[in-house]
């Protein structure tokens, strides 16, 4: 396991959090030299679609943060990505407040 954060105090805390994770600054760095097989991208929203690519081209499988990207053309090519290299590209799209929500709408 590994942790990636541009804030390396950062990545240091959820590394000793979790344990046994070694931390990283640079993520491709840290794709070349782990090889993960599956990345959870979850950097600011700006840079899910660089991240997710670097990802995708070094291999791994990938789960990205909402929202994908920030134009559909590139999460078009994020998508387009996984599929010509045989990756799995999944977005966590949470739904824990839908329920709150139609019990409000539906009154």
């Amino acid at each position: 396991m590994a942790v990636c954060d541009s804030r390396l105090s950062q990545a240091q805390a959820l590394a000793e959090k979790y344990g046994n994770a070694s931390v990283w600054d640079d993520p491709q760095a840290m794709l070349l030299a782990v090889k993960p097989d599956v990345v959870s991208v979850c950097s600011p929203n700006r840079f899910h679609y660089e991240h997710t690519l670097m990802a995708l081209e070094a291999g791994c499988h990938v789960m990205c943060e909402k929202p994908p990207a920030m134009t559909p053309e590139q999460a078009w090519e994020m998508c387009d990505t996984a599929r010509k290299l045989g990756k799995v590209l999944a977005y966590d799209f949470h739904h824990r407040l839908r329920s709150i929500r139609n019990s409000c709408v539906n009154r």
